[in-house]
């Protein structure tokens, strides 16, 4: 299974822009987790490994390390090092778009 950094970042930042885990979730269930509980603003997994991962509509930050611990274990942060790092670009740009554009302050 290859599954990008970018491709992770992207679909967090998705989540957390319309505010719904369900298009994470079963994009998560498309790549192999099982074992899906969706309780209202919550999820449960058994992720890539075998290891069970709770969701909540956070900050993509903690989306991004629940994605990742879901898809790669416990390694996830050595399989990918940039992910938050692309993550943390992504929703800045969300961010100033939000705030008015380009001529929005970082």
């Amino acid at each position: 299974m290859m599954v990008s950094e970018g491709r992770i970042a992207e679909k967090v930042i998705q989540a957390h822009k319309s505010k719904d885990l369900a298009p994470l979730i079963g994009w998560l269930e498309r790549l192999g987790c099982t074992d899906i509980t969706r309780d209202g603003g919550t999820a449960t997994l058994t992720g890539l490994t075998g290891m069970r991962a709770g969701f909540t509509l956070g900050d993509p930050v903690t989306l991004a390390v629940c994605t990742g611990f879901a898809l790669f274990g416990p390694h996830w942060a050595s399989v990918c090092p940039t992910l938050l790092e692309k993550v943390n670009k992504l929703w800045k740009m969300e961010i100033k778009k939000a705030k008015g554009g380009d001529h929005a302050k970082d």
